[in-house]
């Protein structure tokens, strides 16, 4: 049984490799003929391979009693208390 798991799992791992390196050769002939024909298509290429950024805030906030916030101006609200709550709280104290 280990020796069948063995070498679907290396198999497996060809197949993988194998496209991988076709998918890449795939995508360095598209931004090659992307940079040859339309630069701008090109640098647009660039752009959107790299991670994506996340720019959503979240609109959701869990409160003190396990109940779920979605509502736009309760979420606000409770940031708004919470940051009060960190600007109020008393300094720490020097330790000598």
């Amino acid at each position: 049984m280990r020796f069948s798991f063995n070498n679907r799992r290396r198999s497996f791992d060809r197949t993988l490799r194998k496209a991988t390196r076709s998918y890449e050769r795939k995508r360095v002939y598209e931004l090659e003929k992307a940079n040859m024909n339309n630069p701008t298509e090109f640098w647009h290429t660039i752009t959107n391979l790299g991670p994506k950024k996340k720019t959503k805030i979240p609109w959701e906030v869990l409160t003190e009693d396990g109940s779920v916030l979605y509502e736009t101006d309760e979420v606000l609200d409770d940031w708004k208390h919470e940051f009060e709550n960190l600007l109020r709280a008393p300094p720490p104290a020097n330790e000598e």
